[in-house]
């Protein structure tokens, strides 16, 4: 015969921990006392004043756009040098520059413009500190691709074939063949 197991309840709170026993002595922890409201209120309000004036310094001095594609260059080297390969190879494409500073960039695929995306705040904060022009923007588009149908059965090969040459048809016609086979 198995001996028989007794479990004695746990008393349980109503978040559903058990209880804990305090010896003689000790007391439950006090959580953190909450911040004053007035006081956040205070610290955001200097907070935006603190902000204010970086943006009455925004940068525009003129740039030349080849003075852009040599930074452009420096960047991905520096990519390199410190083996971000993929980086490298995302912004290794060729970009077109307008006078307007806005560099537009087509990649290949969706995959790349997620690597540019966490890329993009380096890459415009190298730009605009080495230029001293917060007007640099960077434009991203993917490339649409074409998708090809997949030819798998004797029916398809023969329709895509017949397109191409459109005798098939005919001569498929006058001997009588059968292209489902």
């Amino acid at each position: 015969m198995l001996p028989s197991l007794v479990l004695e309840p746990q008393p349980v709170l109503r978040s559903g921990r058990p209880e804990r026993e305090l010896s003689a002595g000790q007391t439950l922890k006090k959580t953190a006392p909450l911040p004053n409201i007035s006081a956040l209120k205070a610290q955001a309000v200097k907070t935006q004043e603190v902000v204010a004036p970086a943006q009455e310094d925004a940068r525009d001095e003129p740039v030349a756009v080849e003075a852009i594609v040599l930074s452009w260059n420096a960047f991905l080297e520096e990519l390199r040098a410190a083996g971000r390969d993929a980086d490298y190879k995302t912004l290794n494409q060729e970009v077109l520059i307008g006078d307007d500073l806005q560099i537009r960039l087509e990649l290949p695929n969706g995959f790349q413009l997620v690597r540019l995306e966490s890329l993009r705040p380096e890459l415009l904060a190298f730009l605009r500190e080495r230029h001293r022009n917060n007007l640099i923007d960077l434009h991203v588009e993917v490339q649409k691709q074409d998708t090809k149908k997949l030819i798998y059965t004797a029916r398809e090969k023969f329709d895509y074939l017949a397109e191409k040459y459109p005798v098939l048809r005919e001569l498929r016609s006058k001997l009588d063949l059968d292209t489902d086979f």
